[in-house]
């Protein structure tokens, strides 16, 4: 599974190389200096200089995580980025630390779908191919399927999933808790733990939303 989860972020960072390249170009015409060469640790930059990088292409992913951490809020001004972005970009942190290193114990089979559930989201939040969100589904599946074959349980996932038929499915119109003037519908369940997320449709953009934790909530009559 290291090997599955260091080609995945292999590829993340391919496609992050990409859609930084674009949008600190937008930000200010000396951005390699002002805003990848200065955000970077004192070891990313020695990094870079022993190889001689003077592009993205020279950056890992952990840099390009950085990177994308310190200038968020510039990129986040002039697109529109998905409200939990900042959130997955900060777990995607994490998540590389863990995977980085080969020697360590794989994480438990819960923690390795939520990894897995986060790096989907900021995938498709950055624009990455369709290839590559189909194998992290299909890793996801393969999770839950081995998990069942063996006899073993996912306690938290299990209950969520047990809870899933007093929710809300697919094609369900629901109202935000923040304001019930915005309706949609539920286009998508997210199996996580403690609660669900669901992707909906609301005034014409597709987000998610956890299940009860003041965001989203049933149509009430």
């Amino acid at each position: 599974m290291f090997s599955d989860f260091g080609d995945i972020l292999g590829q993340v960072a391919t496609s992050l190389r990409c859609f930084l390249g674009k949008k600190l170009k937008e930000i200010r015409s000396d951005w390699w200096n002002a805003l990848v060469m200065a955000r970077l640790t004192e070891q990313q930059l020695r990094n870079i200089r022993n190889h001689k990088a003077d592009s993205l292409a020279g950056l890992d992913l952990a840099s390009l995580l950085r990177v994308f951490n310190f200038n968020f809020d510039d990129i986040n001004q002039r697109a529109d980025l998905p409200r939990d972005l900042r959130t997955w970009l900060r777990e995607m942190q994490g998540i590389r630390n863990r995977y980085a290193h080969t020697t360590e114990d794989l994480p438990s089979v819960d923690d390795q779908w939520r990894d897995l559930d986060t790096i989907q989201r900021f995938s498709r939040a950055i624009g990455v191919n369709s290839t590559l969100l189909e194998q992290v589904a299909k890793l996801k599946t393969g999770l839950l399927q081995n998990a069942s074959e063996s006899n073993s349980k996912l306690p938290e996932l299990a209950s969520v999933v047990s809870k899933t038929l007093s929710e809300f499915k697919p094609g369900d119109e629901i109202f935000l808790r923040s304001d019930s003037r915005k309706r949609g519908y539920v286009v998508q369940l997210i199996p996580t733990a403690p609660e669900n997320r669901y992707v909906a449709t609301i005034e014409g953009k597709e987000l998610t939303y956890y299940a009860k934790a003041e965001i989203i909530t049933p149509r009430c009559i």
